[in-house]
């Protein structure tokens, strides 16, 4: 079933308060997103459904769902939400609100890196955006079409997602002062002996420069592994053993001290994907951009 887009763009009020209910699922935080009351919200459901001549949503216990022909309506509405956003932001040049959720995975020292510079002022001045954070992604996960944005070390990912750009992320290799007090300083990357480390897990070995993966750590007694740059940072705090740790963590660490930093250890290009079947809706567009922007006002403490 097809609705004429013409009309649609002319009805976009009534879309408004239809977009804001299908992605909540609940009248009063679709009312709450859009600042009015939940029945003038239900008001414009009304007129919507009567001039389509059909059913938009299935009341259910907790909530509101799409009906089957709401669900057809949801596509031609967000791409008539994003000429909208489109045409505001090229010719008015002023802010556009944007709602709904968008679902980014990220290693998890960027998604927290993210939660403490970006998301508060994002989310404040966009109060019916919510952002879903995942940190452990597979590539067959972004495959099966279960992101819209993706900050990942490996590039080639399924064909449905967009490169927009790469960042240089630096690593180096950390430790506390009381841990060199008592165990020493390596003198090299390669040269470990007699030095405790605290090492990736399996899943994560991968993600360190070539330098630290082919050569790093010579005859180091392993203490502890994780996947968890945090929890690593927090053991080499506390000095049970020296760890590598992505520059942004451990610089920004007072108990830290780097021995071998980024300039030394290399670094690993991170893309910024998104997918393409969301690329185009606003709320995707405004995330996307400002996470950009964000990455490269920060490019120089992101490559250590």
């Amino acid at each position: 079933m097809q609705w004429n887009l013409l009309a649609m763009q002319e009805n976009w009020e009534h879309l408004r308060y239809f977009l804001a209910l299908a992605r909540s699922g609940n009248l009063a935080v679709a009312a709450r997103q859009l600042g009015k009351a939940p029945a003038t919200v239900w008001r414009h459901l009304e007129s919507l459904e009567g001039d389509l001549g059909t059913r938009l949503f299935d009341q259910r216990r907790g909530g509101y769902r799409l009906s089957e022909k709401g669900q057809l309506l949801l596509r031609q509405a967000e791409a008539v939400e994003s000429e909208i956003f489109a045409a505001h932001q090229s010719v008015a040049q002023r802010h556009v609100q944007v709602a709904g959720e968008v679902r980014l995975t990220a290693p998890e020292f960027l998604a927290v890196w993210l939660a403490e510079t970006l998301l508060p002022d994002l989310l404040s001045r966009h109060r019916g955006l919510a952002v879903e954070i995942v940190t452990a992604m597979p590539a067959a996960g972004l495959s099966r079409r279960e992101s819209d944005l993706a900050l990942r070390f490996d590039p080639v990912i399924a064909k449905d997602f967009a490169n927009e750009a790469s960042f240089d992320i630096g690593f180096g290799v950390y430790a506390a002062a009381a841990y060199e007090e008592r165990y020493g300083r390596a003198e090299t990357p390669e040269r470990f002996a007699g030095q405790r480390l605290i090492g990736f897990d399996d899943t994560s070995g991968h993600v360190a420069p070539q330098r630290w993966l082919s050569r790093g750590a010579r005859e180091a007694e392993v203490v502890l592994r994780s996947n968890s740059a945090a929890l690593r940072k927090a053991a080499a705090e506390r000095g049970l053993g020296v760890t590598l740790l992505p520059s942004l963590m451990g610089d920004a660490s007072a108990q830290l001290e780097a021995w071998f930093p980024g300039s030394q250890l290399g670094r690993l290009p991170l893309h910024v994907l998104t997918a393409e079947r969301v690329r185009q809706y606003p709320r995707v567009r405004l995330v996307r951009d400002r996470l950009l922007a964000h990455l490269d006002r920060h490019r120089a403490a992101l490559a250590g």
